[in-house]
């Protein structure tokens, strides 16, 4: 049995520092800081080539450096995309273990489904017959709006 702790000594934590920070991210995406890398090697490449008067491998490199910043930039977005959804997955699970309901079941993966679901025609119908009333109701009104400005001007 183990005894509470006393209410005067608090736990001690260590400070999370910038660069424990920054491992971290490494860690949750990866090829990040390798996009970053090879960005980085392909500028010193160039800068290499462009002082030695080489022209067609400057060239080589400044296109590598775009494939590279392509590529980081595509690895940030995947990698935001799924830490995204794996936050929002946790948050959930946390919701649910807190009111006391068991974790949601996993969907099950139809196979023969369609790419895109089939429209439902009762609401399409039903927003036409929706939009037909409106069109008749604005006629109303457009006509009596008509004869209250005749009868104004007769009035006149």
């Amino acid at each position: 049995m183990t005894s509470p702790m006393p209410a005067d000594n608090p736990v001690e934590h260590k400070p999370y520092t910038y660069w424990q920070h920054g491992w971290d991210k490494c860690k949750q995406q990866p090829f990040v800081p390798i996009g970053a890398a090879a960005t980085t090697v392909a500028l010193l490449g160039a800068t290499a080539s462009l002082r030695s008067g080489n022209r067609q491998r400057f060239q080589t490199f400044l296109r590598l450096r775009v494939v590279a910043q392509g590529v980081t930039v595509l690895a940030m977005v995947v990698g935001a995309y799924f830490l995204t959804n794996k936050a929002e997955e946790a948050k959930e699970a946390r919701h649910r273990a807190l009111i006391g309901l068991p974790p949601p079941e996993r969907p099950v993966v139809d196979d023969n489904a369609h790419l895109y679901p089939t429209r439902n025609k009762t609401k399409v119908s039903d927003f036409t017959s929706r939009l037909r009333d409106a069109e008749k109701q604005q006629a109303i009104d457009d006509a009596a709006a008509t004869k209250d400005k005749i009868a104004a001007a007769k009035n006149e």
